[in-house]
C-alpha cells in the first residue's frame, strides 16, 4: 500500500492538508472536502502475477460471388491485458465448425505485420493461426491477424452462421492463460483487463443472406436546375 500527501498555504497563511485517495479523482463525492473518509485510500500495489490474454474477432466484409460462393474477411485482434509477458501465443479458429457441412471453407490468405503466422492453417485438419512457439507478446502489446476465406456448398437456404476463435499464451511460471474471442475488434470491452467473462466472449456473426444496396446522389447547378441539365459529368451515381 502507498500513500502520498499534499500541503498548500493560503493567502492568509492557513495551511490545508490532504491524504492521497486511490484512483484519479481526489474528491470523488464532489463536495470540495477532500480529506474525510472514504477520501484518503491508500493506493495498492500487486507484485502477484496476473497473466491475461484477450481475442476479439471481426467480419470485415462478406462479398457474395455469382458462383455461389461466399469470401469472407475476419480480422482477429490480440492483447497482452495482464502484467507479464506472454511466449507461445496462439489463436485456433475451427472454421469446420464454423461452416458445418455440406460448407466447404477454403482459407485464401492468413497475413499478418505483428506475428509469425502458420502456412498450413487450413482451418479443419490445422487450425492454428500462428506458428507454434514462435510468439510472444509483451504486456500491454496488441496484434492483428487478417484471414480470408472462401465457403462454398453451403446452398441457399443456409445463410446465417457463427464463428468462434481462442487465445492462449504461457506465463513465465508456466501458467497457461485463455479467452474466447468476442465479436468486434476490442478484446476487453469493459476495459477492467479480463477478457475472459460474461459479455466479452460473444461469437462472430457471419451473413450470406443477399443484401442489394445501391446509393445516389445529385448535384445542382449554380441556378438551382437538376444536374443532368448542366452538361455530361455533373450527374453523380
Amino acid at each position: 500500500m502507498n500513500t502520498a500527501n499534499a500541503s498548500g498555504t493560503a493567502p492568509n497563511g492557513a495551511t490545508t492538508t490532504d491524504i492521497s485517495d486511490n484512483g484519479s479523482e481526489p474528491d470523488a463525492n464532489g463536495n470540495n472536502n477532500a480529506n474525510e473518509a472514504g477520501e484518503n485510500d491508500p493506493t495498492p500495489v500487486n507484485f502477484a502475477p496476473n497473466p491475461q490474454i484477450g481475442l476479439a474477432k471481426r467480419n470485415v466484409k462478406t462479398e457474395l460471388l455469382p458462383s455461389g460462393a461466399a469470401q469472407v474477411t475476419f480480422e482477429f485482434n490480440l492483447e497482452n491485458l495482464g502484467n507479464v509477458n506472454l511466449s507461445n501465443i496462439q489463436i485456433t479458429d475451427d472454421l469446420a465448425a464454423a461452416f458445418p457441412a455440406t460448407c466447404v471453407p477454403t482459407v485464401m490468405s492468413i497475413t499478418s505485420d505483428d506475428y509469425i503466422i502458420n502456412p498450413a492453417y487450413n482451418g479443419t485438419s490445422d487450425i492454428n493461426l500462428l506458428l507454434p512457439g514462435a510468439n510472444g507478446i509483451p504486456v500491454g502489446e496488441k496484434g492483428a491477424v487478417l484471414v480470408t476465406v472462401m465457403v462454398n456448398n453451403c446452398g441457399s437456404g443456409r445463410t446465417g452462421f457463427l464463428n468462434t476463435a481462442n487465445a492462449s499464451g504461457t506465463a513465465p511460471n508456466g501458467a497457461t492463460t485463455t479467452d474466447i474471442s468476442d465479436n468486434g475488434s476490442e478484446p476487453d470491452a469493459n476495459g477492467n483487463n479480463n477478457a475472459n467473462e460474461a459479455g466479452e466472449n460473444d461469437p462472430t456473426p457471419v451473413n450470406f443472406a443477399p443484401n442489394p444496396q445501391i446509393g445516389f446522389g445529385q448535384a445542382q447547378c449554380e441556378d438551382g436546375t437538376a444536374a443532368k441539365r448542366c452538361g455530361t459529368g455533373d450527374l453523380r451515381v
